[in-house]
């Protein structure tokens, strides 16, 4: 659907007002997807509906080690039994920093990497694997 120029000038106001798109589309009874493609993404600063999906291909291909890090944690922790907290606590940093790995946000340093993998009973040769495209420099010191 596209907007019409009054519907644009509507909606303009309400994001003037700070109102978010959910409310938007209850006021207005434009569709949430619409007016996300048509407001939030060239906010984004995304030219088009196809620009943004070659944009989440790409970003979710770069995440692909994280993920693989993230399924060997939860695992290892739900095997275990223990929280993110106990395994923070054991391996000396902070439940964040355990939470962004678990959460495929993010790979830890290779020190803290190292400790997490001694820490879940895991061999060093998986973190290698895993991160063949951005490997550290070395988890077995």
């Amino acid at each position: 659907m596209e907007l019409s120029d009054l519907q644009r000038i509507e909606i303009k106001k309400y994001r003037d007002n700070g109102d978010s798109l959910a409310d938007i589309s209850r006021r207005t009874e434009i569709d949430y997807s619409t007016l996300y493609r048509e407001v939030r993404l060239p906010e984004r600063g995304y030219g088009s509906a196809p620009e943004y999906l070659a944009y989440l291909m790409n970003y979710n291909s770069k995440r692909a080690p994280n993920r693989t890090l993230a399924r060997l944690i939860s695992d290892q922790l739900r095997e275990f039994g223990w929280t993110g907290a106990e395994l923070a606590k054991r391996v000396g940093t902070t439940t964040a920093t355990i939470s962004r790995a678990k959460n495929g946000k993010t790979i830890p340093k290779p020190e803290v990497l190292r400790r997490i993998f001694v820490a879940l009973a895991l061999p060093y040769n998986d973190a290698r694997g895993m991160m063949a495209d951005n490997p550290p420099k070395d988890l077995t010191k």
